[in-house]
């Protein structure tokens, strides 16, 4: 018919690559292309010859750290109290925002997306599927640095924090922001290390949870977390296969309505949070078997 398909059974992926400006090195071996997200596309996509565009499937969370990153929420009573604000800086090809739409958007009222690359968040949106409306509320996109959002924001100086009227803290943040294996520049001295931690933390409501995804563990900024948030406060959560770990923190030990969260609780609510909102995988699987015991 002269109308090229996929043979039955074949499953399409998109991803996304960011080539960092500077190389260095055996730096350069590493960082030389870097895999942001990978994406299944609907069915609907196979029978284009040379596709430009994946309709995502977003139930899909392929990655490890993301999957993991999702272990924010069980930090809150079921059913979660929304409608909760959740902002994530470092988008990649949004693979985690399409999930949170798909699966949590009834408890998510507000979800702002912040990154440096304008490029990075229109391929998201054009190319890999993300969608501009929350389902639940109301999704915002903003091109700009990470650390400078939140500092406005905690100032009340960004268009977001003005239209709004006033500082309206996160439930949850979720920070993205390394690329290759190189540690965010946050991380390049103490000070600033301390001076983002706490930041992240005046950004958050009382109960509020924040997620760091890192390429590895990273002893520096556990001690910096522990010193902000509490030693019993934050959680370091390795993501295998992956070299990454996420840190979890809180600001108060455990929501009011929860008791005190520790490894094993964690990895039930974990549980519980996945078939709570019918997820299509077991979030407590990605964490360490130890945790079980």
């Amino acid at each position: 018919s002269g109308k090229e398909t996929w043979p039955k059974g074949t499953h399409l992926f998109a991803s996304m690559t960011i080539e960092p400006h500077e190389r260095k090195g055996l730096q350069s071996m590493l960082d030389s292309t870097t895999e942001q997200t990978l994406t299944k596309c609907k069915s609907s996509n196979r029978h284009r010859k040379v596709p430009d565009q994946c309709t995502a499937d977003a139930s899909t969370l392929l990655s490890p750290y993301l999957r993991v990153m999702l272990s924010a929420f069980a930090f809150f009573p079921f059913p979660i109290p929304g409608p909760l604000k959740v902002c994530q800086l470092g988008v990649g090809g949004g693979a985690l925002p399409m999930f949170l739409q798909q699966q949590l958007g009834s408890v998510i009222g507000q979800l702002d997306l912040v990154d440096i690359e304008p490029a990075v968040l229109t391929s998201a949106v054009d190319k890999m599927g993300l969608e501009k409306i929350n389902r639940a509320g109301e999704m915002r996109l903003s091109a700009e640095d990470g650390l400078v959002f939140l500092e406005k924001i905690v100032s009340n100086q960004t268009s977001l924090a003005k239209a709004s009227g006033q500082f309206q803290p996160y439930d949850v943040l979720l920070v993205d922001l390394f690329v290759g294996s190189r540690l965010p520049s946050f991380l390049d001295n103490p000070e600033d290390a301390i001076g983002f931690a706490d930041l992240c933390k005046s950004a958050l409501t009382p109960n509020g949870v924040v997620a760091f995804n890192m390429p590895h563990r990273v002893p520096e900024f556990e001690r910096v977390c522990k010193n902000v948030f509490g030693d019993k406060r934050v959680f370091a959560l390795p993501c295998s296969p992956n070299s990454n770990v996420v840190y979890i923190a809180t600001k108060t030990q455990s929501h009011p309505t929860l008791p005190s969260m520790n490894n094993r609780h964690l990895v039930r609510r974990c549980r519980e949070l996945s078939l709570k909102y019918q997820f299509p995988f077991d979030v407590s699987a990605s964490l360490p078997l130890s945790w079980w015991l």
